[in-house]
């Protein structure tokens, strides 16, 4: 069974008032035995005294026997009378004649060392407890003790008197101080409960009710009880407020919101993405989203974690979902864009760009044949060098029109051929359309793959014009006498193509544009080169359609790596 703290409080206070009573009860009859005790010696020698002044001086032991019997008949008090040597000369209760020797009683031998003598012994004449007290009388034939004796009986009796007497009022004095602790624990018992009422409505939400406060031990606890009713009502208004200024955010948005727990359960949704998915949030709070989401793009994208974005259309509208985690909360936030306007922009640009460039490629190509023909008549020589300026630039145009219409293409996806295709005899096939122009700038070129065949699952012309436009790079920014090192390798579930040059390398404040269409870090050596500027923009896109990654590594003056990872197969 268990007990509360005030219970085991009233328990041990009632124990200790028992245990301090029962010593106030011993204490007083060990006094009292004690008063009456030394009351009784002081009575016992007053009546030897007595005994001795009625003896005189020529008495017979016969005589002293005879007195003392009188006396202690009429007193209730033992005389025995003792000479010198201990011998009993006279006592009232027993034959003198047949009583031991007394030298060695204490009183005895007190009385005969000083004055007087007292004891409280077990007589075993009597066999009983007594009180003895003994005085010496000195005559002419030496000196006799008289001893006056009685019992414990009497002393008991009073005792016994005084304790009946203490006892009951002791036993009252009990009552009153357990009566009083439990009153006391009642009284304590109800302020608790009170105060752990009011704990418990705030516990619940009911930050509107108070203790009201009394000026004693429980004051502080009331007090602070109060005051934190009153932090956390103002806490709890401004997260409500707090709340309610996310939700009308929520709402405002045109972006989708998707907030879910780490098991895909729905926490919240805003408008937006209700009319988007479909889903009323009210009905589906709390459920498995994979369970209610009709997108087959999104619930893809929930499925693999290793996918944060994805587009998808519905009802005639596109739309870019990413997908964020929250691990404070153990949370996945999804938000998703509504993008028609701006996929129709930019397909708005493609288009333009692929349909000027195709208008383009037909009169270059007759302005370039009409060039080569006067090329071939004679000529002077200034009407040769303007013949040999307009090739070039038609050259250059003709280059920049073939390759908008390549990053059409593959922005577009058009045509995309996807199939398992292993890469080295893809980087052999490319490697000799560019050995006369690394051999014209003395530039070595070596190729280390492995002999294990790496595979991915790819579009083989695109590839062709990513890896022919990153070895041509490298040639074309390359020193005199410089190297072109191509290195294929397995790295887990990666395959990682490098295209590594010696040339002029790329300052640290350019590398991260230089993937820009058009851009180009030396204007005029690129202008030199015939160079578009969108090759590795090219690259870039024919690696993200592969669902690559694409990093540059580059220190100016001494070279550039271009590093392509495929998922291998």
């Amino acid at each position: 069974m268990k007990f509360g703290i005030l219970t085991k409080q009233l328990l041990i206070l009632a124990l200790v008032s028992l245990m301090a009573i029962t010593a106030v009860v011993v204490i007083s009859v060990r006094t009292g035995f004690d008063v009456m005790s030394e009351s009784a010696k002081d009575e016992l020698l007053r009546e030897a005294h007595l005994f001795s002044s009625s003896m005189g001086d020529s008495m017979t032991a016969a005589q002293l026997d005879s007195l003392a019997k009188i006396l202690g008949k009429r007193t209730n008090i033992r005389f025995t009378v003792i000479d010198e040597s201990g011998k009993v000369l006279a006592d009232t209760e027993e034959d003198p004649v047949v009583m031991e020797n007394h030298a060695d009683r204490p009183e005895v031998i007190e009385a005969l060392g000083s004055k007087d003598g007292s004891s409280v012994r077990f007589s075993t004449t009597t066999k009983q407890y007594r009180v003895y007290c003994a005085t010496i009388r000195r005559n002419d034939s030496g000196q006799i003790v008289i001893r006056a004796s009685m019992t414990l009986d009497s002393i008991s009796k009073l005792n016994e008197n005084l304790s009946r007497g203490i006892i009951p009022w002791a036993a009252l004095l009990l009552v009153i101080a357990v009566a009083f602790v439990f009153i006391s624990q009642r009284l304590i018992n109800k302020r608790i409960e009170g105060i752990s009422g009011v704990a418990s409505k705030i516990a619940k939400g009911d930050f509107s009710t108070r203790i009201r406060r009394q000026n004693d031990e429980f004051g502080s606890l009331e007090y602070s009880i109060n005051l934190m009713a009153i932090d956390l009502q103002a806490m709890f208004d401004e997260i409500d407020r707090q709340k309610k200024d996310l939700l009308e955010i929520l709402r405002s948005l045109h972006e989708g919101v998707l907030v879910l727990d780490s098991d895909n359960r729905i926490v919240l949704i805003n408008p937006s993405l209700e009319n988007i998915a479909g889903i009323d949030f009210d009905t589906v709070k709390g459920m498995d989203i994979l369970a209610v989401l009709l997108i087959k793009e999104l619930r893809d994208m929930l499925n693999d974690e290793g996918k944060a974005r994805v587009e998808f259309s519905r009802e005639g509208k596109r739309y870019h979902a990413e997908l964020f985690t929250i691990p404070a909360l153990s949370q996945k936030l999804v938000v998703i864009r509504d993008i028609t306007e701006h996929f129709r922009i930019q397909q708005t640009k493609t288009d333009f760009v692929s349909n000027v460039s195709h208008e383009l490629r037909t009169p270059l190509s007759l302005i370039k044949g009409y060039a080569e023909t006067l090329n071939d008549e004679p000529l002077l020589d200034d009407q040769r060098k303007y013949i040999e300026t307009i090739m070039r630039h038609t050259d250059r145009m003709i280059a920049l029109i073939e390759d908008l219409l390549t990053l059409s293409k593959i922005e577009t996806g058009a045509k995309a051929q996807f199939e398992n295709i292993e890469l080295a005899p893809i980087v052999r096939m490319v490697l000799p359309l560019f050995e006369r122009k690394a051999r014209e700038k003395g530039i070595s070129i070596e190729f280390d793959a492995t002999e294990e065949p790496l595979s991915v699952f790819a579009d083989r012309s695109l590839l062709e014009i990513a890896f022919s436009n990153l070895i041509d790079n490298a040639i074309k920014y390359n020193r005199e006498d410089g190297a072109v090192s191509i290195r294929l390798e397995q790295a887990g579930n990666r395959v990682m193509i490098s295209f590594t040059d010696t040339g002029i390398g790329i300052p640290p404040s350019e590398t991260s544009r230089v993937f820009e269409r058009f851009y180009t870090v030396d204007k005029s050596r690129s202008r030199a080169l015939c160079s578009t500027g969108l090759g590795l923009s090219i690259v870039k896109h024919v690696v993200l359609l592969h669902g690559g990654e694409l990093s540059l590594n580059s220190v100016e003056g001494e070279g550039s790596t271009f590093t392509i990872a495929f998922t291998s197969l």
